[in-house]
């Protein structure tokens, strides 16, 4: 091991050593935007679950004296979509910069590697992204109007 961390008994130039480990540490990244992307989809509706008890069972007295807590949900559910296409914007620009690692290491007529990207690519996982939105979207909706409903005192 030498004084900048790179092992010159692998047999790989510094270069290569480089992009390796630039590589490992991206894919590690996108772990944990996966990670963070189920983690959002699961705390945010849960927590608009306990909102929703709590004004159904308690906090009607509450709503009576402010009416705006019945947009509590709205805004918990715009903060899950914009979190979720933020998310799918950083693993679009990590898909991209993987790709560019491989294309250095392997060249342009090299065979890709089934890294995360292709998998990613080749197992449609773009439509879930797609689904997700719709569902995000849909929540939103159902959210605003149930807390206009209310003002409405419907």
């Amino acid at each position: 091991m030498n004084g900048d961390g790179l092992d010159r008994g692998s047999g790989l130039s510094r270069r290569d050593e480089f992009l390796l480990r630039e590589y490992d540490a991206v894919q590690e990244k996108i772990g944990h935007a996966v990670r963070d992307l189920a983690r959002t989809e699961t705390i945010v509706p849960v927590a608009m679950a306990a909102l929703y008890a709590w004004l159904v069972k308690d906090g009607g007295i509450v709503a009576k004296q402010a009416p705006w807590v019945y947009f509590i949900p709205v805004g918990l559910a715009l903060i899950g979509l914009l979190r979720q296409e933020a998310r799918y914007a950083y693993l679009r620009v990590t898909e991209e910069y993987v790709r560019s690692i491989e294309k250095d290491v392997y060249g342009e007529d090299g065979k890709p590697l089934q890294g995360w990207e292709n998998f990613y690519e080749k197992k449609s996982i773009r439509y879930h992204h797609g689904l997700r939105t719709v569902i995000w979207i849909a929540l939103l909706t159902l959210s605003f109007v149930y807390a206009c409903a209310k003002l409405c005192g419907l």
